[in-house]
């Protein structure tokens, strides 16, 4: 990932859908971080990082709700959670 993405290049490298992307806006777990001059909106490194990381947690998953908690969490308690989840996966 590098430099600042329209959505259609972070939807496709990431392999997340528009849709998916536009329900982590509406609660917050992601924003755009400007639009261009086309009214498209662009996300930053950090903001395509934080993407493919709700996409991993997911795929782990979890649910948005608890990956709300997750996102901005300390590494003790991510890995708590982490830990917890393996278990009910039973991997």
């Amino acid at each position: 990932m590098s430099n600042i993405k329209t959505l259609h290049e972070v939807y496709e490298e990431l392999g997340v859908t528009r849709r998916a992307v536009q329900g982590y806006e509406k609660r917050g777990l992601v924003k755009p971080s400007a639009k261009n001059k086309y009214g498209h909106l662009l996300y930053d490194e950090q903001a395509q990082k934080r993407i493919a990381i709700i996409k991993d947690y997911q795929r782990l998953g979890f649910k948005l709700k608890e990956i709300e908690s997750l996102i901005d969490a300390s590494d003790e308690l991510v890995t708590a959670a982490l830990e917890r989840q393996v278990i009910l996966l039973g991997i």
